[in-house]
């Protein structure tokens, strides 16, 4: 799906793939099991849910703004996407964030992965990994907001 403006999207699919360009979007429900990469690019999810189950997910140029990520048996990439007021829950697979920006407060917690966050601007940022390595990497700047990161042994 490529350039539309919508209120409601829902997209439930196993065994494909789901590439949206260029979309603003109100409030989504994505679920999608068994397949290949689910991209988001160039697009501004507003609301909503994002399950993925066996598959990757790469976000790049774009918002989620209360948008939950469920993630389980796959990694999760964005490059330059503006958080704010979300989450992403990820059971065995590693997360990506880079150059991006963090409002309003965002979690991420893996089960069993590792978290790499690379010039990411954070306003309240709470990332957790219970089996897994986190590595921030930020340049030296002024910034408001704070990065919270942990183990859970």
């Amino acid at each position: 799906m490529q350039g539309l403006s919508i209120a409601n999207l829902e997209a439930l699919g196993s065994e494909g793939s789901l590439k949206l360009d260029n979309m603003n979007i109100d409030t989504t429900n994505i679920e999608m099991r068994d397949g290949d990469d689910i991209s988001l690019e160039n697009t501004n999810l507003l609301s909503g849910l994002v399950a993925v189950e066996d598959s990757d997910l790469s976000v790049r140029n774009g918002t989620l703004c209360n948008v939950e990520i469920q993630q389980d048996n796959g990694d999760i990439r964005m490059h330059n996407v503006a958080l704010d007021s979300g989450k992403v829950d990820v059971s065995d697979g590693d997360v990506n964030i880079a150059e991006s920006t963090v409002t309003n407060g965002y979690s991420l917690t893996t089960s069993d992965g590792d978290n790499l966050l690379t010039n990411v601007k954070a306003g309240g940022f709470d990332v957790t990994s219970s089996d897994g390595d986190n590595h921030v990497l930020v340049k030296l700047m002024k910034a408001a907001g704070s990065i919270v990161v942990q183990r859970r042994m």
